[in-house]
Order: C-alpha cells, then sequence, then structure tokens
C-alpha cells in the first residue's frame, strides 16, 4: 500500500511538505500511526498522552483475519437469528486464526448482547461481559468492546453507574460508534435525562441514517417522552427503510395504544409474521387492551411455553392490559428474577403502550421498581 501525503499553503499553493508512504498490507496499522503523527507535528497539533498511546499501537493485522472478522460482523448485525449464528462462526473462526486478535471477541461480545436482546439463552449477556473483557486485555482502547461491556451492563447488571462511565469510555474512543450512542440513550432516559437520551439517539442516526434499527430505538424514546406525532413520525421511516424490521411495527402499534386508538394497534401488530417473537410480544398487549381477551390468552399460552426473559415481561404487559393485575404482577416478578433485559424502562408513563399503567400500584410492582434502583423513578429526577 502506498499513500502520498502533500500539505499545501491555501493562500499561495505552495507545496510546505511532502511525504510517501510504502507499507505491505499487514502493516497498515503501523502506517496509520505513522501518517497520524506527522500530520500532527506538521500543523502543529500536540497529542494527549492517550493519543500517542493510541497511536504507539502497530500491531500487525492478517488481511484473511480482518476479511472474516468483517463478514462475521456483517451478518450478526443483519439480527435474525439464523444470521447472527451465522456471523457467530465467523468471529470465532477470526479467533482460530489469530487467537489475540481483540475485535473478534468484541464482535463476539456483540452478537452474545444481540442474542441476549432476542429470544435469548439466559446466559448470553454473561458471555458477552466474559468476551468483552477478554477484548480489553488484548486492547483496552477497543472502543467497540468498551460499547459492548456498557450494552451488557445496562440491559443485564442494571448498573447504572458502571454502564454510563462504559459508555462514555467507548465514545471517548470510538466517536463513529451508533449502537453505542443508540443504547447510551436507553440509559441516559432512565436517569430522568430524556431531552438529553433523544439527542444522543438521534446521533446515532446521523451517524447511520439509513439502519432502520435506529429510526425504532428513536420512535421508542420519543413515545416515552409524550411526543406521539413525532414517535409516530420516525416509526413510519423506521418501516421505509425496513418493511421486514419488526421493532417498528412493535413500537408503531404502541404509539396507536398509548393514545387510545386500540384497533389501530391491533391491525399494525397483526401484520407481524407468524413466528416472528415480535408477533406474541405486540399482540399480547393489543388484544388485551382492545378487550380481545380471549385472542389475548391465546397469544399468552404461546408465550408461555419455554418462555425466554422477554417472554415472561411481555405476558406480565398482556395481563397488565387485560385487567389482570395479580397475575401481571407474577410474571413481572418472573420476568425480574430472571433480568428481563426491557424491564426497566417500566418507570416511564408511556412504556409498552402505557400496559404498565394498571400495574402501577401494586405491591409486587413497587417492590420490583424499588429494587432496581432506577434513578428516573426517583423523586425529583428530572
Amino acid at each position: 500500500v502506498r499513500v502520498t501525503l502533500e500539505l499545501v499553503d491555501a493562500t499561495t499553493d505552495d507545496i510546505v511538505w511532502t511525504n510517501t508512504y510504502d507499507r505491505e498490507m499487514r502493516d497498515l496499522l503501523a502506517m496509520q500511526s505513522s501518517i497520524a503523527r506527522d500530520v500532527a507535528g506538521q500543523v502543529s497539533v500536540e497529542l494527549t498522552p492517550e493519543e500517542l498511546a493510541t497511536l504507539a499501537q502497530t500491531r500487525q493485522v492478517d488481511p484473511e483475519v480482518y476479511e472474516t472478522y468483517l463478514k462475521g460482523m456483517f451478518f450478526v448485525k443483519q439480527l435474525d437469528p439464523e444470521s447472527i449464528m451465522r456471523g457467530m462462526e465467523y468471529l470465532h473462526e477470526t479467533i482460530a486464526i489469530d487467537p489475540r486478535e481483540p475485535l473478534a471477541y468484541a464482535g463476539l461480545a456483540l452478537g452474545y448482547n444481540t442474542i441476549g436482546h432476542g429470544v435469548s439463552s439466559h446466559d448470553a449477556f454473561p458471555k458477552a461481559i466474559a468476551m468483552a473483557e477478554k477484548a480489553l486485555e488484548l486492547d483496552e482502547l477497543s472502543g467497540e468492546a468498551w460499547a459492548a461491556l456498557a450494552e451488557a451492563q445496562l440491559y443485564y447488571d442494571w448498573d447504572w453507574d458502571k454502564a454510563e462511565k462504559t459508555f462514555q469510555r467507548a465514545i471517548q474512543l470510538s466517536p463513529s460508534l451508533d449502537h453505542a450512542h443508540a443504547h447510551y440513550a436507553y440509559l441516559l432516559i432512565l436517569q430522568g435525562r430524556n431531552e438529553e437520551a433523544i439527542a444522543i439517539s438521534e446521533k446515532a442516526r446521523d451517524l447511520s441514517p439509513v439502519d432502520p434499527l435506529w429510526a425504532g430505538f428513536t420512535s421508542w424514546l420519543y413515545l416515552l417522552e409524550g411526543q406521539f406525532d413525532e414517535a409516530e413520525r420516525v416509526a413510519e421511516e423506521c418501516l421505509i427503510f425496513a418493511t421486514t424490521l419488526d421493532l417498528c411495527r412493535y413500537s408503531l402499534g404502541q404509539i396507536y395504544s398509548a393514545k387510545g386508538e386500540y384497533d389501530k394497534a391491533v391491525a399494525v401488530h397483526e401484520e407481524i409474521p407468524q413466528g416472528d417473537p415480535f408477533r406474541n410480544w405486540s399482540l399480547g398487549i393489543s388484544y388485551g387492551f382492545a378487550g380481545k381477551h380471549d385472542q389475548a390468552q391465546l397469544v399468552i399460552d404461546a408465550m408461555s411455553v419455554n418462555s425466554t426473559p422477554r417472554d415472561q415481561f411481555h405476558i406480565a404487559l398482556a395481563y397488565a392490559a387485560m385487567g389482570d393485575l395479580d397475575n401481571a404482577a407474577t410474571w413481572m416478578n418472573a420476568a425480574y428474577e430472571s433480568r428481563a433485559d426491557w424491564l426497566p424502562w417500566v418507570v416511564h408513563p408511556n412504556s409498552y403502550g402505557g400496559a404498565v399503567e394498571p400495574l402501577r400500584d401494586h405491591a409486587t410492582f413497587q417492590a420490583i421498581v424499588d429494587q432496581m434502583a432506577i434513578p428516573a423513578a426517583q423523586p425529583n429526577a428530572r
């Protein structure tokens, strides 16, 4: 690889400095560091000790390793279970080629987080933490690893203070990580910092404007804030970019529920294909609100078989929407015990289309909220 640089005086068009860099492909990190140091010196930028430490990293990169890593990340980010597992296989292959490649471990951490958010095994998030920590052992300046660790601390450890510091570290090291901003926004809204949360979520959309996932994330934050028109607009944008991403329909239907438009919520949620977990997670609530209790019970029965933590949580919400508060409280406690990843956001009035509201004064629910010690649930949080 050859890179030639010229520094030109814009007022005179005189060439002030020029240099040519030649490296083998595996030495690209070393070349990048040399260029950065030289350019900083030529334009009189004083580098911080941490920036110098980052530039000192000149480990070799095997092109085969990096290509396999990129394949793995492509499939992990497709979000459907089959693609995620295929991506994880590529990442394990990356480690088999080079057991000291930190990006591969960080990628596996992201993959386990993604599994943890879906129809997960109960140990997905702990595995994500282990992989992130392994990546940081190999490269403590890996923004990807810090971001994956923060995500698990947020959705599984429920350690709000630690997660915030970890997210901030990830964004400091890798400011362009869209997923770090997106998940950090969900921590901020738990802290009662709603306007800041929406701004950070919009930042994730700016970083990756055609990724529908972040539109779905942002739409739901507008719902929590009670900005229903904006929430609906962004949810519809989500559907434009990905007609098959059912987080979009999940969010849009809950916006209708929060507005009291229950038939519209049911219609949107019934568009989610059979077999997609989002269908049951959505329809249990919307059927309950619409007074279609027999249909809601069928959805609950389906989710009760080999239920995942997120199934347990949505069973609780469906019972709450039907007005069956004791069953709702029982399943909500089960979701708490299994650390369902979406549980903490019940502190917000509009969450899950308002399904939590009938349950809010129940002693079991109040005890769960108290145990999670969510800042937004504390007096004067905002």
